[in-house]
């Protein structure tokens, strides 16, 4: 939920971040740099995930994919939403995004 929260209130850095990823011929270097981050991004949270699938938390899927579809995640709904960050859709948004990992029991 903590990561939600944080995306929610950095909507300026993340609209700047889907400006240069919206035009990477224009920003090659920036956009680079921002799969770049990424995918460390994927790097990181993959081992979580693994061990996740691995003590039957989480449902059997791609880490990898499930990274990326959860990133993107916290990327659309920082664009898409306007409500106060920390406020209560933010939490139920934050329980959804939990769902794309395919949790076992309930969040």
């Amino acid at each position: 939920m903590e990561q939600i929260r944080r995306f929610a209130t950095a909507g300026t850095y993340v609209r700047l971040t889907q400006q240069v990823l919206g035009q990477p011929d224009r920003f090659p270097e920036l956009a680079a740099e921002l799969y770049g981050f990424t995918a460390r991004y994927a790097e990181i949270i993959c081992p979580v995930i693994e061990e996740g699938q691995r003590l039957g938390e989480l449902a059997p899927a791609d880490p990898r994919l499930l990274a990326f579809a959860y990133f993107s995640y916290l990327n659309g709904i920082v664009l898409i939403i306007d409500d106060t960050p920390g406020g209560l859709v933010w939490e139920e948004l934050a329980r959804l995004g939990l769902r794309l990992f395919g949790p076992l029991r309930e969040v």
